[in-house]
């Protein structure tokens, strides 16, 4: 009988031992999930705003846009996985969510120097336009002015004639 007892009494902290390591790992995963889940809201803001200021500098940014509302999905994912205890799918959701914001967020920055290199070309072609003008105005002017004195000059030059 004392046999079975210290048997028993083995496996009852045999089994305690494991449910405090079982539990431990369930919190590592739970807590993992919720910073990564916390992770993908600050990226996912952070390259809202990056998409924003692409736009703003000029650039065509409909296709992060749809990006965008992909990862905000994925990140919702994650938040209904990790509300129903699913702590592996919404790690991994979110770990998804966080790579696609990273993308979106190297493409936002190439969207806004191409837009920014774009308008300060557009800015140059403006500003060779106006001078290339005022220069074309000024040769006209002064070919005008050339013009009318040399006509002046044979205008006033000239003697009436008398027929008699």
């Amino acid at each position: 009988m004392r046999r079975c007892n210290e048997a028993l009494l083995c496996l009852i902290v045999f089994l305690a031992m494991i449910a405090m390591l079982t539990h431990n790992v369930y919190c590592l995963e739970d807590s993992e999930a919720r910073q990564r889940i916390e992770d993908g809201k600050i990226a996912l803001a952070d390259v809202f705003k990056k998409v924003a200021d692409a736009e703003t500098a000029g650039a065509n940014v409909s296709v992060l846009s749809g990006r965008l509302n992909d990862a905000a999905d994925l990140l919702n994912l994650a938040e209904v996985a990790y509300a129903n205890a699913d702590f592996e799918g919404a790690l991994g959701k979110a770990n998804e969510c966080l790579t696609l914001t990273n993308s979106v967020a190297s493409d936002a920055a190439e969207f806004k120097n191409q837009a920014t290199t774009a308008m300060n070309g557009q800015w140059v072609t403006v500003g060779f336009s106006v001078f290339g003008a005022a220069v074309f105005g000024i040769v006209l002017y002064v070919l005008w002015v050339s013009f009318r004195r040399f006509y002046d000059r044979k205008v006033l030059g000239l003697r009436p004639e008398v027929e008699g």
